[in-house]
C-alpha cells in the first residue's frame, strides 16, 4: 500500500532531512505540509492525519483559549513534521492569521506527539514520554525525585548524598505530620544529618524572618500559619520524604546582626555542598513548589502562560490504544541555559535571574528545581527534565549551555592534583561573565553574593600550593594582570558611591537598568572556544608594585570599602569625546536621534605636537560617561591615560587590551580611575607605539 502523500504514514526514514542543520540535532528529519493536505487524506481513511489534526485542534485550543484575543483555530495552518530516530515527534502549526498577542505576526506552536511506552501505541516509532499531571503534589514529586536520587548514587560520580555536619541553625520540622508546627534548632558543634536547603525568592513583601528579639522565640515554635507558602511547601516535601532538618536562610541567619549575617555568609559554601538536596522554587515569593503547571509555548510573547494538558488522541481503528499530544515542554531545558535572556527569565523562572542564586546552584551537588511546567533535576553529571525520565540533557547543546558546562569545570576543584592553576583562572573569569548577568535586589552585595563559589576557589588555591594568593574584590592576585582587561556590554550602570570597591574590578560596577554584563574578549569557555590555546600575553612593560583592599567586615570574600593598585605599565595619553551612532552600529529598531553616543579617543600623531593629525578608537565604556550633572560625567576635551594590559588572539586576529583612566580626584590626588577598556587590533593603532613607562596608583 502506499504511503499517505500528505504525512507518509509517519514513516520518517522517509522523511528528508531539515532544511537548516544548524537550527536542529544532526540527523533531524522534516516533512512540510498543510491542514488542506492533512483534513483531504484523513477523510479517505489516513490515521496518522487524523491524529496529526487531533492533536494541532487540542494543543492550539489550549492555547489561543489563554490568549486576550483567541484565533479560529479551525483556519488554515501549515504544518512541519520534525523527528530524530525514535525521538519524540514534533508538530509545529503556523495559522495564516495575524494576532495581537503575537505582535501582530502568524500564531505559531510547538505540539509533542509520544507514547508512554512502545507497547500502547499504534505508532511504534513514536517516542516515548511521561504523561505529567496538570499540578505538581507532594506525592508525584516524591516519586520522581526518589527515581533520580537512586540513579544519582548509584550511577553518577557525583558526591554521595551521606550524612553531613548540620549548619549553626537548621529548621527542625519534628513530627513527620502536615500542618504541624516547627522549630528553629541551633545545633551542637559536629552534630551530623540530612539536611534540605531552601533557594528562593525573598521578594520585595515581608515574610517571616528570625532577628535578634525573636530568636528565643523561633526556636520554641514557629506556628505553620506565620510560614509563607514556598516554606510550608518545603516542610512537606521534608516530611514526605523523611528528612529532619531544613536549612532557610531567612529563619536561619539573624537577619539584624551583621555579625551573624557575616559569619553565615562565609560558610556559605559549606551549607549548600553539604545539603542532601538543595530545593529551588523557581517561581515569584510565595508561589510555593506546589501548584498548577503552565508553559509558554511562543518565543515571541514571553508573557503567555498556557496550562499543560497532556491529551490522549483519539484512534480511528481502535480506541483504547494510547497516544497523546502536549504543548512542547522541553524548552523548559532554556531556563537553565545562557541563551534565555534575564528579562525572559523573570518572568518564567524569576529564581534564576537572581545572583544569589547563582552560588547555590553551583555549590549544590544536587539540586531539585520547582518550575512552572516541570520537575527539573540538576547534578554535577546530568540535567533530568520530568517527562523525560533519565534522559540527560546536559549532553545537548553544550557549545551554547553555559552554565552547565560550567557545572561540569566546576567540579575539578574537587580534584586539585589533576586540575592545572590555568584552567581554574579560566573558570573563575567565565563564572564572573556569567554571574554578572543576574539581578540583585540590592547591588553592593555583587561580592558578598559570590563568596560561597570564591571560598571553593580559594580552598583549590590553598591545596595546589597558592597559599599566600589574594582575593581582591573579585579578581585573584595569581591571575591579577589578565583579569584587569574586563569590559561591560549593554545596559546602563553607575559606579558605586564610596565607599566601594576600587574601579579596576568589575565589581564596581552598579547596574542601573538593562541586561548589562561583564565580559572578557579573551575567555575561550564562555564563548565556546574552551579549546583554543590559552592566548593572554601580559605586556611586558606592566609591573604590580603593591596592591591592596579594605574590607568593610570580617568576610574576606565579602563587601569592599576601597582599593588601590599601584604599578608601572605602558601609558599613552589620549583626548576623549562623543559623537552620534551611526545607524549601521544599531540595531534596526533604535531611532539614532535618542541613541547612545560613541565614546572616542583622539591619539595625538607622532608627526604633530598640536593634536592636528590624529587617530581615533572607541572604547568600552564602564559608566555612562557623557550624562551631564552625573559624578561619572566626564567632560569632552579631557586627557585622560590608556595603559597597555596586554595582548590575545580575539576573533578579528590579536588585539591589544587597555585600561583607560582619569584623574580621581576628591582626597586622591596623583591617583587615576578607570573608566573604560580600549580593544584595538595590534597593527591597527600606531598611538600604542609611543607608550612610555609609567609609575601610576589606580583606585
Amino acid at each position: 500500500m502506499p504511503l499517505c502523500i500528505s504525512c507518509l504514514d509517519l514513516q520518517a526514514t522517509s522523511f528528508p532531512l531539515v532544511a537548516d542543520p544548524y537550527m536542529f540535532k544532526a540527523g533531524t528529519k522534516e516533512l512540510s505540509t498543510t491542514s488542506t493536505q492533512l483534513i483531504s487524506t484523513r477523510d479517505q481513511g489516513c490515521e496518522s492525519c487524523h491524529m496529526i489534526l487531533d492533536a494541532v485542534h487540542r494543543c492550539g485550543r489550549d492555547v489561543s483559549d489563554s490568549c486576550v484575543e483567541p484565533w479560529d483555530i479551525d483556519s488554515h495552518y501549515t504544518v512541519q513534521l520534525r523527528v530524530l530516530d525514535w525521538d519524540i515527534w514534533i508538530i509545529e502549526a503556523t495559522w495564516d492569521v495575524k494576532n495581537e498577542l503575537f505582535y501582530r505576526r502568524k500564531p505559531n506552536i510547538e505540539i509533542e506527539l509520544y507514547s508512554e511506552s512502545k507497547e500502547s501505541s499504534l505508532f511504534k516509532h513514536l517516542g516515548t514520554s511521561k504523561v505529567i499531571p496538570p499540578r505538581l503534589t507532594p506525592d508525584n514529586c516524591a516519586d520522581t525525585f526518589n527515581a533520580w536520587i537512586s540513579e544519582c548514587r548509584d550511577h553518577h560520580e557525583c558526591p554521595k548524598p551521606e550524612e553531613a555536619f548540620l549548619p549553626k541553625r537548621v529548621i527542625d520540622v519534628r513530627e513527620f505530620t502536615q500542618y504541624e508546627s516547627v522549630a528553629l534548632l541551633e545545633t551542637i558543634n559536629g552534630q551530623r544529618g540530612h539536611y534540605i536547603a531552601l533557594s528562593h525568592c525573598w521578594g520585595s513583601e515581608s515574610f517571616i524572618q528570625t532577628t535578634r528579639a525573636t530568636l528565643q522565640q523561633r526556636k520554641t515554635c514557629i506556628d505553620w500559619s506565620d510560614l509563607p507558602r514556598t516554606f510550608q511547601d518545603t516542610i512537606t516535601f521534608a516530611r514526605r520524604m523523611k528528612l529532619q532538618y531544613i536549612w532557610i536562610d531567612s529563619l536561619c541567619i539573624i537577619q539584624d546582626d551583621k555579625s551573624d549575617w557575616e559569619t553565615e555568609s562565609a560558610v556559605m559554601a559549606n551549607i549548600y555542598s553539604n545539603a542532601y538536596i538543595t530545593l529551588a522554587a523557581t517561581g515569584p515569593a510565595g508561589n510555593g513548589c506546589f501548584f498548577k503547571r503552565w508553559t509558554n509555548p511562543s518565543m515571541l510573547n514571553w508573557g503567555l502562560k498556557v496550562p499543560i494538558h497532556s491529551h490522549q488522541l483519539q484512534s480511528l481503528q481502535n480506541p483504547n490504544l494510547k497516544f497523546y499530544a502536549r504543548i512542547r515542554l522541553d524548552g523548559t531545558f532554556n531556563s537553565f541555559t545562557a541563551g534565555v535572556t534575564i528579562s525572559l527569565l523573570e518572568n518564567s523562572a524569576p529564581l534564576l535571574s537572581r545572583a544569589w542564586v547563582f552560588q547555590e546552584r553551583f555549590l549544590s551537588p544536587r539540586v531539585l528545581y520547582f518550575h512552572p511546567s516541570s520537575l527539573v533535576w540538576e547534578c554535577r553529571s546530568a540535567l533530568y527534565l520530568e517527562p523525560y525520565s533519565l534522559e540527560d540533557f546536559s549532553t545537548q547543546r553544550t557549545e551554547s549551555d553555559i552554565p552547565m558546562r560550567l557545572k561540569k569545570l566546576f567540579a575539578k576543584l574537587d580534584s586539585p592534583s589533576t586540575t592545572l592553576i590555568t584552567e581554574v583562572h579560566d573558570l573563575w573569569l567565565s563564572f564572573v561573565a556569567e554571574y554578572s548577568r543576574l539581578r540583585l535586589t540590592y547591588e553592593t552585595d555583587r561580592l558578598p553574593a559570590l563568596s560561597g563559589v570564591a571560598t571553593r576557589f580559594q580552598e583549590f588555591m590553598s591545596a595546589k600550593g597558592f597559599t599566600d594568593d589574594e582575593y581582591l574584590a573579585g579578581i585573584w592576585r595569581s591571575d591579577l594582570v589578565r583579569s584587569l582587561s574586563w569590559g561591560r556590554s549593554e545596559g546602563v550602570t553607575r559606579r558605586f558611591p564610596k565607599p566601594c570597591p576600587p574601579s579596576w574590578s568589575w565589581a564596581s560596577i552598579d547596574r542601573v537598568s538593562g541586561d548589562s554584563m561583564i565580559t572578557f574578549r579573551h575567555d575561550h569557555i564562555y564563548t565556546g572556544e574552551g579549546s583554543r590555546e590559552r592566548d593572554f600575553v601580559p605586556d611586558i612593560r606592566l609591573q604590580i608594585l603593591g596592591v591592596s583592599c579594605e574590607l568593610a567586615g570580617k568576610n574576606t570574600f565579602g563587601h569592599v570599602n576601597s582599593g588601590r593598585l599601584k604599578l608601572v605599565a605602558a601609558t599613552v595619553d589620549a583626548i576623549i569625546f562623543y559623537k552620534q551612532q551611526t545607524a549601521h552600529a544599531m540595531s534596526f529598531y533604535v531611532d539614532p536621534k535618542t541613541a547612545p553616543l560613541k565614546v572616542v579617543l583622539l591619539f595625538q600623531s607622532d608627526v604633530d605636537e598640536d593634536w592636528v593629525l590624529v587617530e581615533t578608537e572607541g572604547i568600552w565604556k564602564d559608566v555612562l560617561l557623557y550624562a551631564e550633572g552625573e559624578a561619572e560625567f566626564v567632560n569632552p576635551g579631557t586627557v585622560v591615560k590608556c595603559l597597555l594590559v596586554g595582548r590575545a588572539n580575539d576573533s578579528s586576529g590579536v588585539v591589544n587590551f587597555a585600561i583607560v583612566l582619569k584623574e580621581a580626584g576628591e582626597g586622591n590626588v596623583g591617583c587615576y580611575e578607570r573608566i573604560g577598556l580600549l580593544v584595538c587590533e595590534v597593527e591597527k593603532l600606531r598611538a600604542l607605539l609611543d607608550m612610555r613607562e609609567t609609575e601610576i596608583s589606580i583606585v
